[in-house]
Parts: structure tokens; sequence; C-alpha cells
């Protein structure tokens, strides 16, 4: 005897655009991280120099 299995797809997840995300420019006030380059490589040279 056969036993019959149904598929059930799993609901599409409604991705939020990343310019809508809350986390996007929450930094953009902070004079120290104007420039990012800038920033990490005093951050690297400080960490593991």
């Amino acid at each position: 005897m056969r036993n019959k299995i149904e598929f059930i797809a799993p609901p599409k997840t409604v991705l939020t655009p990343l310019k809508e995300e809350p986390f996007i420019g929450m930094w953009s006030e902070r004079k120290d991280l104007e420039d990012s380059s800038q920033w990490v490589k005093f951050l690297r040279k400080k960490e593991w120099s």
C-alpha cells in the first residue's frame, strides 16, 4: 500500500527593504565615524600593534 505524502511549503517571508531597516544610519550623527575607513585603520592599529 502506498502512502500519499503531501508537501507543505513554508510561508514566504516578506523582507523589509534594507534602506528601511532601523539599524541603517543609526550612527550617522557620530563625528568619530565620518570617515569609516580611517576609523577602521585607527582601530586596527590600536588593537593589533
